[in-house]
């Protein structure tokens, strides 16, 4: 019996067909999907970061204006009372004096009166503004259309 040297045994059937790439094979796929899942949870971590340090710092501009609101609500009411006790009577007197009628006087006492408190509420509004985070929905919206 004589034995002829032949090349390497081929298996009997292939499961790919010629010119057809092999995938990769599962641990490598494994390995990409827990990479990619460890990007994104680092992303995630460092958007959550950011976004909270921009608005401890968005708070901490606004902590003067927060102040002044604050002032000026506790100081409101001895505004109200300090005009309706001394100002008021002593406008009364002269709008008295002026017009000779207590109608006319009472109204424009009524006037400086409504415009003094149209005045506070617009310096409430400009200051309550500020303490709304522009920045941050800035910077939100900004993030949302970078990942879009």
């Amino acid at each position: 019996m004589s034995v002829e040297p032949t090349g390497p045994a081929e298996p009997p059937f292939s499961s790919a067909a010629p010119g057809v790439e092999e995938l990769p094979n599962a641990r490598e796929q494994a390995a990409d999907e827990h990479a990619s899942l460890r990007q994104f949870a680092s992303d995630v971590s460092a958007y959550a970061r950011a976004l909270g340090q921009l608005a401890f710092s968005e708070a901490a501009l606004a902590k003067v204006n927060f102040t002044r609101l604050l002032l000026l609500a506790l100081a409101v009411p001895a505004i109200v009372f300090g005009i309706l006790l001394g100002v008021d009577a002593l406008l009364a007197a002269l709008a008295l004096r002026l017009f000779g009628d207590i109608t006319l006087a009472f109204a424009s006492v009524l006037a400086v009166n409504t415009g003094l408190l149209v005045l506070t509420l617009l310096l409430l509004r400009r200051w309550w503004r500020s303490l709304s985070l522009p920045r941050s929905r800035a910077a939100l919206a900004k993030a949302v259309e970078a990942f879009k």
